[in-house]
Order: C-alpha cells, then structure tokens, then sequence
C-alpha cells in the first residue's frame, strides 16, 4: 500500500506488505492522523505514517463487518484497541 501526493503524483510512503487482500474497498486514518488503515470485511491493517511499519492486522469481528455493511463507504477509524470508530460514534466489537 503507498500514499501519494495528490498535486506531484509523487509517491509520499510505501507501507509493510500484508497478505491482506489485493481488493481494498476501505482507506481511513486514525483520529490523530498518524496511523493509515485498509480494511477489506476480512482483514483491517494499520500502519504508522512516518515509519510505514505495520502496527497491527487483525480479523474484524462481525459487529465490525455489520456497521462498515450499514455505512455505505463511509470514512472508518480505527481506535488502538480495534474497535471500529464511525463519525465519532464507538462501535465496540
């Protein structure tokens, strides 16, 4: 996974490989913007910004699954307990 700028098109950061998925429907940064996640209903991964080191991959439990189902593309958090985040509002797993 990498991030680009938007005006260059330059690359800015290329992320740890995972096995997740090649098929990513779902980008989000945590709340502080320090950390960049892909979530794809069977595999959320976060990585560090600055270092591009993944920080945790984990299965997302089916409460999880059922709210990213429910918001329709929505912008996802992810808290550093695992829990999915939508719009301020907790949905713990």
């Amino acid at each position: 996974m990498r991030i680009w700028d938007a005006i260059s098109g330059n690359a800015v950061q290329a992320f740890a490989m995972t096995d997740l998925d090649r098929s990513i429907p779902y980008v989000f940064w945590n709340e502080d913007g320090t950390q960049i996640g892909a979530y794809n209903r069977t595999q959320i991964v976060m990585w560090d910004v600055l270092s591009g080191n993944e920080v945790f991959l984990e299965r997302p439990t089916e409460r999880i699954v059922a709210a990213a189902l429910q918001s329709n593309n929505e912008l996802f958090y992810i808290t550093s307990a695992g829990a999915l985040t939508q719009k301020a509002t907790e949905i713990n797993p």
